[in-house]
């Protein structure tokens, strides 16, 4: 066990404008290190790639299911995880990736529209926050006369998912309940949307079943809302915070995969991901005892001078093509399947952006804050000024 009579200057559970350099500066006395409450971090492309590639150790099922409830694929190991990603995986295709470009794009500029004539907004609030949580509606084809109520419930979902939670909301009962209403409406009369797909996906007989495709919608909610809104607006961060990057990147376009791959590398949404001790295990010299609760810093592997020039420089000339080493989305058996997705409406939120509001930039009252907790990043609020327009 780290040496708990003196433990390393970092704190992973509580969110700070960089938690970059006291991770670096303690992960250089030691790689594995103990944290406040029990946890221990792990730090450094050897031992955090070791953490994802082993299932067996480092357990994704955080704490113990609630009785009834089915788990979220997310929170499932060994072959009932295997069994639930391979028919999820044959829905989740480029193609349903694809069908949603137009729809994201027409989402966002929505939601300009509630906002240009003002001249100002709050960028995290009114546009990175709402937008991806719209997409999965879309995603999952909710009407768009009930998109009101789905987001409201998805909001909630996500908030009961911190650490002093339950994990699951005062509203869940009503989420669940419309979504088996979806479920059997697609049964009858699939339509063009992946909850259909879902429906329908067959592999040597085996298929989800109704409580299996609840979880998966509530899956891509607590998954695929709060880390999109949260590369949006570090997204933004990084190129309003110094205006010729913003120039540069409405003079050429062609950038927009680089910026996005250099948020993703720089500052994931998630700058550690949780796993679980299953076993004793020794790494690094430390032995981490089972059941603790383990930080696994993508943040921290991300940065490794050893695979990335100027590791602590945002640049947005790095080659996107070249910079996907980063361990963002994971790695092994829990890679995110909606890596492609959260690209998709990053570039979207990019592209409707530099139309509709060129000249932003940020407001003088400006304060970045990390949207947080623990492990989020994200921006808490984005106040910005821009022309406006009718």
């Amino acid at each position: 066990m780290p040496d708990s009579q003196h433990p390393q200057v970092f704190d992973p559970f509580t969110p700070v404008a960089d938690p970059y350099t006291p991770l670096k500066e303690a992960a250089d006395k030691c790689p594995v290190f103990a944290a406040k409450g029990g946890a221990v971090v792990v730090t450094g492309t050897t031992n955090v790639r070791a953490v994802f590639t082993d299932a067996e150790s480092f357990r994704s099922e955080l704490r113990p299911p609630s009785p009834g409830a089915q788990p979220s694929m997310v929170h499932l190991d060994g072959p009932e995880h295997t069994r639930m990603r391979k028919l999820v995986v044959r829905a989740f295709t480029p193609r349903a990736v694809k069908r949603l470009v137009d729809p994201t794009h027409a989402i966002a500029n929505g939601l300009v529209d509630n906002f240009i004539a003002r001249g100002r907004a709050d960028l995290s609030a009114e546009f990175a926050f709402s937008l991806p949580a719209m997409v999965i509606a879309e995603l999952v084809g909710i009407p768009a006369g009930d998109r009101g109520p789905f987001i409201k419930w998805a909001d909630d979902a996500v908030a009961a998912a911190g650490p002093d939670s339950s994990g699951y909301a005062e509203s869940d009962a009503e989420l669940r309940e419309y979504v088996l209403g979806i479920i059997d409406q697609r049964r009858r009369e699939p339509g063009e949307d992946l909850l259909s797909d879902l429906v329908q996906i067959h592999d040597d007989g085996d298929s989800l079943t109704t409580e299996e495709l609840v979880a998966v919608v509530r899956m891509l909610i607590l998954a695929g809302t709060d880390t999109t809104s949260n590369l949006i607006g570090s997204m933004l961060h990084y190129l309003l915070s110094e205006r010729s990057r913003w120039e540069r990147l409405s003079a050429d376009r062609t950038l927009i995969p680089n910026v996005i791959e250099e948020t993703l590398r720089i500052d994931p949404p998630l700058y550690w991901v949780p796993r679980k001790s299953a076993v004793d295990v020794e790494m690094a010299g430390v032995v981490i005892p089972s059941g603790t609760m383990v930080c696994n810093a993508v943040g921290h592997a991300n940065r490794d001078p050893e695979v990335v020039t100027r590791p602590d420089e945002w640049d947005m000339e790095r080659p996107a093509a070249e910079n996907r080493t980063h361990w963002t989305f994971g790695f092994g058996e829990h890679f995110c399947i909606g890596s492609a997705l959260a690209r998709m409406e990053a570039a979207a939120a990019l592209e409707v952006l530099l139309d509709r509001i060129p000249d932003v930039g940020l407001a003088d009252d400006y304060n970045y804050f990390p949207h947080g907790p623990m492990m989020m990043r994200g921006v808490k609020a984005m106040p910005v000024t821009f022309t406006p327009t009718q």
